[in-house]
C-alpha cells in the first residue's frame, strides 16, 4: 500500500444523535434475506455490482430503514456501517472524536500497527 493513497484520508468517531434503524446483513438477518456471507459479504471486487443491488432492494423497502450493518470482510471483530444519504443526514451525527488524518502523527501509527497485524507493506 502506497502511503501516499493516505493523504486524503482521516478516521473519526461519531455517534447517532437519533435512533438509527439498519438492515442486519450478519446472523439471522442473512438468513431472513435466503442469502450467505459468501454471496454478499465476502464477495471480490467483481461482486460490488451484485451487492450494491442488494443495497438498492433494501433501501427500497421503505423509509424507515436508514442504513445497513454487517461484519467486516477485512477486521471480523469490527461491524461496518453504511448509512443512506437520503435518511441520514450530517445533522443526525455527533462527532465524538474529531478527524484524525492517517498520513501523519497518531493517525499513521494505527494504519502502521494494522498494516503490521496484517503482513501489509506500506511503501513511500
Amino acid at each position: 500500500m502506497r502511503l501516499s493513497s493516505l493523504r486524503p484520508i482521516v478516521i473519526s468517531t461519531v455517534a447517532a444523535a437519533k435512533d438509527l434503524v439498519l438492515a442486519q446483513l450478519h446472523g439471522h438477518g442473512l438468513s431472513r434475506l435466503g442469502v450467505s456471507r459468501e454471496e454478499l459479504i465476502d464477495s471480490d471486487a467483481d461482486g460490488y455490482e451484485r451487492t450494491a443491488l442488494w443495497a438498492q432492494a433494501l433501501h427500497g423497502c421503505g423509509a424507515e430503514v436508514d442504513g445497513l450493518v454487517w461484519v467486516s470482510r477485512l477486521h471480523d471483530t469490527s461491524l461496518a456501517l453504511v448509512f443512506f444519504g437520503d435518511r441520514v443526514f450530517r445533522r443526525d451525527l455527533t462527532v465524538v472524536e474529531p478527524p484524525i488524518p492517517l498520513a501523519a502523527g497518531p493517525g499513521l501509527e494505527r494504519v502502521q500497527t494494522a498494516a503490521e497485524q496484517k503482513g501489509i507493506t506500506l511503501v513511500e
